[in-house]
């Protein structure tokens, strides 16, 4: 199984994300690290970004997670990767790393 890094500023969202990869067994490093947020209301534009300047750093096989709050017409929408992550099952991750 190839490793994988995590790369996030926040301790809190290593963590969630350590407990979900240890509960399949998968290993995960995680990397602190700041990296600039464009600005953007399309989640994936942002995380490729960061995921880009992560692997300028890092040179490895690595992910970043990211969640907007935005406001449309009155409308609050919450968007957020963390909750599709969540919703995965086993068979997801074997997917990716089997």
């Amino acid at each position: 199984m190839q490793n994988i890094a995590f790369v996030t500023s926040n301790r809190g969202k290593a963590i969630e994300v350590k407990d979900i990869f240890r509960r399949y067994g998968i290993p995960l490093k995680v990397y602190y690290c700041e990296t600039v947020e464009i600005q953007s209301e399309d989640l994936a534009e942002i995380a490729i970004h960061r995921a880009i300047q992560a692997y300028s750093i890092y040179r490895e096989p690595l992910f970043v997670e990211d969640a907007g709050l935005f406001i449309k017409q009155g409308l609050l929408v919450l968007s957020s990767l963390r909750q599709q992550l969540n919703s995965c099952d086993k068979l997801f991750f074997q997917g990716i790393f089997w």
